[in-house]
């Protein structure tokens, strides 16, 4: 039988659907589209899938109110500032993801009248799915996904979750972003990171070098706000960094190794600065993410 999965990611400016038929385990057809207004990316999944008798649809979660907690223990959640009320969570090996159950529902909404919601990917369980296709590394492993609007990160000493977190970029009002430590409500919220903090002297070096190496005559809107977003990720990683440091909930001890599952083409002039700061070189595994959604939602459904 014919079958077709559907993912979509939902951005500020773009939101993206790729959908894939599905005959005996092999791709028949591919689909995708990229609109700026929603309702005309929901109408032409209407219309995709009338044409087939059974369809699924998986949706990236980049909503704010998420957050991982190293432990699976529902009675330390408090220790972290997160109330296990109204949320729902996904264990993972000995940590939970978890997120606002308003925000889970809003997502399975915008879907009741298109054959309904399959499956909500969370960028922590993407990052989770990448580290585990990866070799054993040993020694503690920092590790981030980028997706355009936001940055997943974890911690991980070989099998063990010791640290997590997730900022939306886009987010105007960062105090109430999520990280491990807050539910995104009023409890424990972070100090607002700020990217005045940080030096950004070597930084512009850097970013003058490159440009006379790559000759660029002129820069574009786009480029400056992508640079922009870069900005924002390196701040969110060194907060991180920070946290995982100096919080005695995690006794962090120091990272040896740090590896970026990209879906955004990271400059290296931000690489470079990453590796200035934190003595660390980057190691980056380009990834894209509507495929890992649509590899993960096929091995739910085994087909």
């Amino acid at each position: 039988m014919l079958q077709l999965i559907v993912c979509v990611v939902f951005e500020s400016k773009t939101h993206i659907i790729r959908a894939h038929s599905i005959k005996n385990k092999k791709i028949i057809n591919t689909y995708e589209k990229q609109f700026e207004d929603k309702e005309k990316l929901f109408d032409y999944l209407k219309n995709l899938a009338k044409e087939y008798q059974l369809h699924y649809i998986a949706v990236f979660f980049n909503a704010p109110t998420q957050g991982l907690i190293p432990t699976n223990d529902t009675k330390e959640f408090a220790r972290f500032g997160v109330n296990a009320e109204n949320i729902s969570c996904l264990s993972l090996a000995n940590a939970q993801i978890y997120t606002s159950l308003a925000n889970i529902q809003e997502y399975k909404e915008s879907f009741k009248d298109y054959g309904g919601l399959d499956f909500i990917f969370s960028p922590l369980s993407l990052l989770y799915y990448c580290i585990k296709q990866q070799a054993a590394r040993k020694g503690i492993v920092l590790y981030a996904y980028r997706q355009a609007e936001s940055v997943a990160m974890m911690v991980c000493k070989e099998k063990e979750i010791l640290f997590g977190s997730f900022f939306d970029i886009n987010l105007q009002d960062e105090a109430s972003t999520l990280s491990s430590q807050e539910k995104g409500e009023e409890n424990n919220p972070e100090e607002d990171i700020d990217i005045e903090n940080y030096d950004f002297g070597n930084l512009d070096n850097l970013l003058d070098e490159k440009l006379d190496d790559l000759k660029y005559a002129t820069t574009t809107k786009e480029d400056l706000s992508h640079f922009s977003s870069d900005m924002k990720m390196c701040s969110y990683i060194f907060s991180s960094i920070q946290e995982f440091y100096n919080n005695p909930l995690y006794k962090g001890n120091f990272i040896d190794e740090f590896v970026i599952f990209d879906n955004e083409n990271i400059s290296a002039v931000v690489l470079d600065y990453i590796e200035g700061e934190i003595f660390i070189k980057p190691q980056v595994i380009q990834i894209d993410t509507l495929d890992l959604m649509h590899e993960l939602a096929c091995k739910e459904l085994k087909i």
